[in-house]
């Protein structure tokens, strides 16, 4: 089954994992409904697919989604809380994105937040 990812900030990877877990990439789109649409027609579908969140480990559901959007960021809160991890620390990384003046603050402060998650999940 093809799915997509986010490679880069503006880049995301259509492909599919193969049985023992190696990735193997199919092409690149700028857009996520680009890469969504690709991955529709690859699977055989006229639609898009949706990502289940719960099917998906949150170390890697982190580095693919838009962490900052209201919704994602209280599933991953619910989620950090549950695993007793530390609230405040995320919360104020995601001020820190969502205050950001520029793209750069943008960034650097979502790289953050996202390293913050990855360590988290990793020490469990």
């Amino acid at each position: 089954m093809y799915v997509y990812i986010q490679t880069e900030p503006t880049l995301f990877t259509v492909g599919f994992h193969s049985p023992n877990g190696e990735w193997h990439p199919h092409s690149d789109h700028p857009t996520r409904k680009e890469a969504a649409q690709q991955v529709a027609k690859l699977n055989g579908s006229h639609e898009a697919p949706t990502i289940s969140k719960e099917l998906l480990p949150p170390s890697l559901l982190v580095l693919n989604i838009d962490i900052c959007e209201d919704e994602n960021f209280q599933w991953l809160r619910g989620i950090v809380e549950a695993t007793n991890g530390d609230l405040k620390t995320v919360d104020h990384l995601r001020r820190k994105a969502k205050t950001a003046r520029n793209t750069k603050q943008l960034i650097e402060a979502e790289k953050e937040l996202k390293a913050f998650i990855k360590d988290h999940f990793t020490n469990l």
